[in-house]
Parts: structure tokens; C-alpha cells; sequence
């Protein structure tokens, strides 16, 4: 009888709003992370999810959203913070919530997060280089580009 919310808990909810999707969904979620996380510190794979409910949204701003969780991380990692180390997955999710964004420069900025995917990498901070979904997402978000962005494709 005392079962208690924990990191797992709260993880498990992020992820269950990242696929239901929904225009709402990755809102509420971010509302769940903000309320608990006094009380219960959310991980690297919490945000994870919560990328992965931003980048199913749809809403405008989501890549957005994805990226500023992924510079936290990094900012967490870099002050010490082992437990915020980001993965393969966190990039490859900030990744392809560009591919799916509507805003205009959505390729420049995949392909920035890609190349810093690999700085990353070369730091020793992830133990991966960018693999086919990360570039997959990036060719995603230049064939989705256009009007006013479509000099973007060509750089």
C-alpha cells in the first residue's frame, strides 16, 4: 500500500501522451514533467518522451520545444549532471521533430542538431554516431521544405 509515483511512473505517463498524440498532448505532458519535478526528478529518458510527444504534436513551435529539452540536457550533462547524459535517441528525436515541423529553416536546424550529434560524439559524450534514422530525419525535413525555403534544400 504504498505505492508512490517515482521517475518510472512519471516516465511511463510522459511516453503514454508522446503516442496517444494530439494537438494537446505534448502540452500536458509538459504540464505533468513541470508539476511532479519538485518532487520527482525527471530523466533523461522522461525527456526523451517529452520530445517525442512534442515532435507528434504538430504544434507550431514543437521543434522548438524538442531542441530547448535537448540544450537542457546538454547544459545538465556539462554542469556534472551524469543521469542527463543524452543519447542517440535524444538526438535523433529533436531530429525529427525538425522533419516534422512547418517552421521555415526546419532543414538548416535538423542538420545543425545532426552535426552537433557528432561533435557529441567526438567529445565522448554519446557513445554513437549518427545512424540512419538521424540522417533519414534530416533528408525528411529538406524534402518536406518549401516555398520560401526551398534554397535551403540547396545548401
Amino acid at each position: 500500500n504504498d505505492v508512490k509515483p517515482n521517475v518510472f511512473t512519471l516516465t511511463a505517463v510522459v511516453d503514454a501522451y508522446a503516442r496517444a498524440g494530439g494537438r494537446d498532448a505534448a502540452t500536458m505532458a509538459s504540464n505533468v514533467v513541470r508539476k511532479v519535478d519538485p518532487l520527482i526528478k525527471p530523466s533523461h529518458a522522461t525527456y526523451n518522451c517529452l520530445m517525442k510527444a512534442w515532435s507528434n504534436s504538430q504544434q507550431q513551435g514543437a521543434a522548438r520545444m524538442a531542441e530547448s529539452i535537448l540544450r537542457k540536457l546538454e547544459s545538465e550533462y556539462q554542469k556534472g549532471n551524469k543521469n542527463m547524459q543524452p543519447t542517440i535517441i535524444t538526438y535523433s528525436s529533436c531530429i525529427n521533430a525538425w522533419a516534422k515541423s512547418t517552421d521555415q529553416g526546419k532543414a538548416k536546424r535538423a542538420h545543425a542538431v545532426l552535426e552537433r550529434m557528432k561533435q557529441m560524439y567526438e567529445a565522448g559524450v554519446i557513445d554513437s554516431l549518427p545512424n540512419t534514422v538521424a540522417y533519414t530525419a534530416v533528408i525528411n525535413s529538406c524534402a518536406t521544405t518549401y516555398g520560401d525555403d526551398q534554397h535551403e534544400k540547396e545548401e
